[in-house]
């Protein structure tokens, strides 16, 4: 134990064989510890040993942790809620935890992972990721194994740790234990904890035999009295060894077993009672942490180069996968609660700007006429030059919001402690593997808003091996779509980066979609997939693939227009414009913008208030901000149509200010530094892309941070300073390789000329740059092997 905790004290990771002894209270000069201990052995959950720890510390510190309608609501509308608004990742989110602990001086902090041999590999892959990145986790972590050598990634994990593996002594071997000689209350909620699992909450156990948790703790309290195994973990927590509970669970009647688990999936799915959580421990009086109230805080930026959401309201379950119903039931409006929810104001307020705001101006007079190029007829002839992307498998549902309230409802709903992945893991469990998927899917929801894509992808893969084992059906296809669309959507959009998370991995899990979906599919469902299929297609960039997403907005508006939904096919219309610039005619994009402007502009006059209209007429702000990076500008009125698009970009900042849609807002920040670069206003550019660079690190959006270090490396070469330049677009580069981009290396490979150039028409350039330039150029078209070469027409970015 010595030994252990001298190196905590150091600041020093350790890696334990065996259970970590605990810290002690208090040594012999005063000093005090506080040790957060999280178990990987336990019960499947949704959450997980990393957001437990982080749910732990919060506690520990006395802070809320953030509002599910924060991570749900932020955009008032569920357009590309998930998608443009991933959270923080799962990483980064605890490491700020951490470190705030580690700060706090009156005491020493250790964080503690047992029994890792039995985590999941979303759990070993986050810790590899905090691990590897030196520095930034400043809380000393003991990492706890059962057995030695550990395999696979585990043992990768382990590896990364400085230092001597330390051994435990073994715990004391027990003679089996008889349970028949328990009295049968005891017996009765012991097999009760059993049935829960190897681990299990007295809390859990009560509400299950419906008594109290006093009663269930004192019958725990003789069964112990009595020799039975049982390990208490703190917290109204225990577990028994794997032999124990094995034998346990074998001796109840199957019958009862089914119901219990029905009833524990109900239980774990239902929303807690007053005063009841599930998730986190509540510290004894002692070990609180007191200090203030935490002020609102960002999560703990990740260092550069090492950064690695929509849930939605979970349908009411059906008894049986072939007797589900409605998949999209809307709940019923909430005028008060909607009227709050638009009031949200915050984000970064953008720097005093000089001209004048002119975004009421049409452009149609700044623009050179586009030459008249089928957008057919180029995808035509690239359709055969394409290379064929390699694909990830594995597979989220881009929901097409029609009111706020939806989003209302289900920030409610997820802020109430349920547990969906546990319950349909007791559901399955009960013969009941329809309402065990709609749980996945909430779950899967969850996971995703929180930052935790490996997480997410992971019960998105529980919940297509359950209907896997389903009989063939119409209803089996139609929750499989809907499983794989939700998942494609955290392997386009969700925060972090790794092989599951890329784009052709996206678009692969969609094709399946679509073609389990037809024609004869919910519109509802259809349209999200459609526009799915179009955001990744956008991101891909190739105009084979805007082609391809062009076809799908089309369809999908007429599939609107046919059902009356009229006001839902004109959101579409700023989509369309968005494929239209990037395929190099700016002036289809405007024309169908203004058409955009005009019908929302109509709609704000009655509807002010209203998030849709809010967010609709931020985007169509954007997208005429954006403009004049793509067209070609009549001569001697650049600076008139720079200074338009200025004003149409703090309008669409507003907007998503007073929604609080902090990517977005990075992204507008991205833009008007573009803009200030073409106006060579460089220190303003600088600051605008400065700030839209401090939103993608602290989010953990790759994409962002590919995106604002790719417009440095452009403000860099428009300034002359090329070395700097050189190592921004080193950075954007390995960001998109990150994230499967081959448009955004395209980008990169575009700038990487420019600054080529540059230096060559540069005298007395440093005598080394054209090496690292050469350099540079072949980490780029080895990455362009690996993902595939694109040519995007017209476009900077």
């Amino acid at each position: 134990m010595h030994e252990l905790w001298s190196r905590v004290r150091e600041g020093r990771n350790v890696v334990v064989v065996g259970t970590p002894p605990p810290a002690p209270e208090s040594t012999s000069d005063g000093e005090r510890w506080s040790v957060v201990r999280v178990g990987c052995d336990g019960p499947w959950s949704t959450w997980g040993p990393v957001e437990g720890a982080r749910r732990r510390i919060e506690a520990l510190l006395g802070e809320q942790s953030p509002r599910w309608d924060e991570a749900l609501d932020r955009m008032g509308t569920s357009t590309r809620l998930l998608g443009d608004l991933p959270e923080p990742t799962i990483e980064a989110t605890l490491v700020g935890a951490a470190n705030r602990l580690a700060e706090h001086a009156d005491r020493r902090a250790a964080l503690v992972f047992e029994a890792l041999d039995h985590a999941d590999e979303a759990t070993v892959q986050a810790l590899r990721d905090i691990v590897g990145r030196v520095g930034w986790l400043r809380l000393p972590l003991v990492l706890a194994v059962e057995q030695w050598p550990p395999e696979g990634s585990l043992r990768e994990l382990l590896e990364q740790v400085d230092g001597e593996i330390l051994a435990c002594e073994p715990v004391e071997t027990k003679p089996e234990f008889e349970w028949s000689g328990l009295e049968s209350g005891q017996l009765l909620v012991m097999r009760a904890g059993a049935v829960i699992g190897r681990s299990f909450e007295a809390e859990l156990v009560g509400r299950l035999l419906g008594v109290s948790v006093d009663t269930v703790l004192v019958r725990l309290q003789q069964a112990v009295d009595q020799g039975a195994p049982l390990a208490d973990h703190g917290g109204g927590r225990f577990s028994l060894p794997e032999a124990a509970h094995r034998r346990l669970v074998a001796r109840v009647l199957p019958s009862l077993v089914e119901r219990w688990n029905r009833r524990l999936g109900e239980i774990l799915a239902a929303p807690m009672g007053p005063g009841m959580d599930a998730d986190v421990d509540e510290p004894r009086a002692s070990e609180r942490l007191h200090r203030p109230p935490a002020p609102a805080r960002a999560p703990e930026p990740e260092p550069a180069r090492a950064p690695e959401p929509e849930p939605a309201r979970a349908p009411e379950p059906e008894p049986e996968l072939d007797a589900m119903a409605s998949l999209d039931d809307d709940p019923p409006e909430d005028p008060a609660a909607l009227e709050a929810e638009t009031q949200v104001h915050g984000g970064l307020e953008l720097p005093d700007d000089d001209d004048e705001d002119e975004q009421t101006r049409d452009y149609s007079e700044l623009l050179e006429p586009a030459k008249e190029e089928r957008l057919r007829e180029q995808a035509a002839t690239a359709r055969s030059e394409a290379p064929e992307p390699e694909h990830d498998s594995q597979a989220t549902l881009r929901l097409d919001a029609n009111e706020a309230r939806e989003l209302l409802e289900r920030a409610r709903a997820a802020q109430d402690g349920r547990d969906q992945a546990r319950a349909a893991h007791h559901l399955s469990a009960a013969g009941l593997p329809g309402r065990a998927v709609e749980q996945y899917l909430a779950a899967l929801r969850k996971v995703a808003a929180r930052g935790d894509s490996r997480r997410a992808l992971l019960i998105a893969e529980q919940a297509l091996a359950l209907l896997e084992r389903q009989p063939p059906s119409r209803t089996r296809d139609l929750m499989r779509a809907r499983v794989l669309a939700m998942a494609a959507r955290v392997q386009w959009r969700g925060a972090g980066r790794g092989p599951a998370l890329t784009l052709q991995g996206a678009l692969e899990s969609l094709d399946e979609a679509q073609v389990l979906l037809g024609r004869d599919a919910p519109l509802d469902l259809r349209t999200e997939v459609a526009q799915l299929v179009a955001g990744v297609c956008y991101d891909l960039g190739d105009i084979a693939s805007l082609q391809r997403a062009l076809d799908a907005l089309t369809d999908a508006a007429r599939g609107l227009m046919e059902a009356g939904e009229s006001t839902r096919a004109a959101r579409l219309l700023n989509d369309q414009a968005a494929i239209y610039l990037r395929a190099g005619d700016p002036v289809r994009a405007n024309h169908l913008l203004q058409q955009s402007r005009s019908i929302f502009d109509g709609m704000h006059r009655t509807k002010p208030d209203d998030p849709t209209v809010i967010i609709e007429r931020a985007e169509t702000e954007h997208l005429l901000a954006r403009l004049p990076l793509h067209a070609q500008l009549r001569p001697g009125r650049e600076d008139d149509a720079y200074s338009m698009a200025l004003g149409h970009a703090r309008a669409a900042a507003e907007g998503y200010r007073r929604l609080g849609g902090r990517v977005e807002l990075g992204r507008v920040l991205e833009t008007m530094g573009r803009l200030e670069t073409a106006r060579s206003r460089f220190d303003r550019a600088a600051e605008h892309v400065d700030q839209a660079l401090t939103i993608a690190r602290q989010l953990g959006d790759v994409t962002g941070m590919a995106r604002g270090t790719a417009a440095l490396a452009d403000l860099y070469i428009a300034a002359g300073r090329a070395a700097e330049a050189l190592g921004a677009l080193r950075e954007s580069v390995a960001f998109n390789v990150d994230k499967g981009s081959p448009l955004g290396l395209a980008v990169n490979r575009r700038t990487l000329e420019r600054l080529e150039h540059a230096i060559a028409a540069t005298p007395f350039a440093p005598a080394g740059l054209m090496g690292a330039v050469r350099e540079l150029d072949q980490v780029l078209h080895e990455a362009e092997s690996m993902l595939g070469r694109v040519s995007v027409p017209g476009d900077v970015d």
